[in-house]
């Protein structure tokens, strides 16, 4: 079986040639990571949770009007019930109203009056 070294020495290896272009190689074959790269990584993690901490505000910013126009809409059915409620109650009075004014008129036709 081959060592480490060994195959870290072969040149048609194309897992190994990649794995040398993408960085250094110590002596014991495993990649080391250089300040540069370090930088980056940071660099990269850093702005990921910028993105991350971004899409979570709007996020809340989206829940937060999304539960505002929920109550509007829900304080308008409210409104829009009571109206309804209203307007039955005023119906009914009418037809009442209607029905006692037809009556006075019935008796007070008939009594001579």
């Amino acid at each position: 079986m081959a060592t480490t070294r060994q195959i870290l020495e072969q040149p048609q290896s194309p897992f190994i040639q990649r794995i040398k272009s993408s960085g250094n190689i110590s002596m014991n074959g495993s990649p080391m990571i250089d300040e540069k790269e370090e930088e980056l990584s940071q660099s990269a993690f850093a702005l990921f949770k910028a993105k991350e901490d971004e899409i979570e505000r709007r996020k809340m910013e989206v829940k937060d009007r999304v539960q505002k126009k929920l109550g509007l809409a829900e304080e308008a059915t409210r409104r829009l019930a009571e109206i309804r409620e209203v307007s039955l109650v005023c119906n009914i009075f009418k037809n009442l109203n209607k029905d006692f004014h037809f009556e006075r008129v019935l008796v007070c036709t008939f009594s001579g009056a």
